[in-house]
């Protein structure tokens, strides 16, 4: 039993750090091609994160909140809508292995603590 109670606290560490990467990952945005407009008004096809700063700048919307705003990725194709599923579902399992490891935590505890409680008749 103590030995599940340490495997689950690390699989809450782990989920942690999977909730934090996959947060990190919504807010900057697919790395994607996308046009850039460079100082002689020419635009130019770049790999970047064209949404990464996008808080910062004069607008106030989100990406994540405007589909029109995803066709500044131009390849690969729904890069977007794939970052965003996946990043969220991750999110939603990693929200869940800390709710499950949780309980398995607490089972743990109170198996070391009252151990295994058989009765035996003594008749």
């Amino acid at each position: 039993m103590l030995l599940s109670v340490i495997w689950s606290k690390l699989a809450i560490i782990f989920s942690i750090i999977c909730f934090g990467v996959s947060a990190c990952g919504l807010a900057n945005g697919p790395l994607c091609l996308f046009k850039v407009t460079v100082s002689n008004n020419t635009q130019v096809q770049q790999w970047g994160y064209p949404f990464q700063n996008w808080s910062t700048s004069a607008s106030t919307e989100s990406y994540l909140h405007n589909p029109l705003l995803w066709t500044i990725c131009e390849r690969p194709k729904n890069i977007v809508l794939w970052n965003i599923t996946l990043f969220s579902t991750l999110m939603i399992i990693s929200c869940l292995q800390v709710l499950l490891c949780s309980i398995q935590i607490i089972n743990g505890c109170f198996g070391c603590i009252f151990g295994r409680c058989s009765h035996y008749d003594t008749k």
